[in-house]
């Protein structure tokens, strides 16, 4: 699994991936840091499952990305 937690709480964004790499695999659990423009590059690739929460306009943007992939 990818998590990636928004990039606006850069506090909460490091301390996820401090928790994920002290207790987590990153061949199970990988936390990702990347701005909205680098999300956009990942979102280029294929997904089983995308579980998001957030705001509208990610959203819409997220779903137009994986919409490709179906």
């Amino acid at each position: 699994a990818i998590v990636k937690p928004s990039e606006l709480a850069p506090a909460t964004q490091e301390t996820i991936a401090e928790l994920f790499a002290n207790h987590f695999s990153p061949n199970y659990i990988y936390p990702l840091k990347a701005n909205a423009q680098e999300m956009q590059d990942y979102l280029n690739n294929r997904f089983d499952y995308i579980f998001y929460t957030g705001g509208t306009s990610a959203a819409k943007s997220i779903m137009a990305a994986a919409a490709k992939h179906l």
